[in-house]
């Protein structure tokens, strides 16, 4: 009879973040509709995978600098949750201890710039955020 022939893909595997998996101090990326473009990065604080939920904090800037720190706990099938794989797998990876990328730096930075109305500093920003996002 006919012998199928295995044929292995050269492409790696795309290795998935389960929110099972997110430690005390690790940032995600969640959905949320109060966020100006619906996507933020919260820490995590602490994460219960018996229970299914997750302890957030989310620092919300102004434009003296001082944050304002809010938390709050959420269940893994809650709205903001719901496209957490798709939000925090590779080439993402995770950021542990408050380290901020290069990328998110220049970011906050357009967010200001916009605020700002700066639309020179803007046009900088976004060819520097450009760059980074070809790597």
């Amino acid at each position: 009879m006919w012998k199928f022939l295995k044929i292995k893909s050269k492409k790696k595997k795309q290795k998935r973040r389960l929110l099972k998996n997110v430690l005390p101090g690790d940032y995600i990326r969640v959905e949320w509709r109060i966020i100006e473009g619906g996507i933020g990065y919260l820490k995590c604080l602490n994460n219960d995978p018996r229970t299914k939920k997750i302890w957030l904090e989310v620092e919300w800037g102004n434009k003296e600098g001082k944050g304002r720190f809010e938390t709050m706990v959420l269940n893994y099938y809650d709205y903001e949750l719901r496209n957490f794989s798709l939000l925090n797998s590779s080439p993402i990876s995770p950021r542990k201890g408050g380290e901020i990328s290069e990328l998110e730096k220049h970011e906050k930075e357009l967010q200001e710039a916009l605020e700002k109305e700066d639309y020179l500093k803007m046009r900088e920003i976004q060819s520097k955020i450009d760059k980074l996002s070809k790597k």
